[in-house]
């Protein structure tokens, strides 16, 4: 049954879908309207920028992880830098 009311609602949506908007509407648009339309929110803006630069964190560290984890499987062992240290 919900799939039949899903059908009809898409129906109705896409027969009404050319007078609510058409490409000359489109094309007679200035800059500043489409814009606005098209643009995401400063806040979603900010969102896309912290998950971005999460992102990018993350894949450094799993780069550093790929290279600890070859120097493991090898069979050499990463010796602590004493390059400080006064023999």
């Amino acid at each position: 049954m919900d799939d039949v009311i899903v059908q009809v609602v898409e129906r109705q949506l896409v027969a009404e879908l050319s007078e609510t908007f058409s490409s000359s509407q489109a094309a007679s648009m200035t800059d500043d309207e489409v814009a606005n339309i098209a643009e995401e929110s400063p806040e979603k803006q900010q969102r896309l920028n912290d998950l971005e630069s999460r992102l990018n964190s993350l894949k450094r560290a799993a780069a550093a992880c790929r290279r600890y984890s070859r120097h493991v499987t090898d069979g050499t062992q990463l010796q602590p830098n004493h390059s400080h240290d006064s023999s």
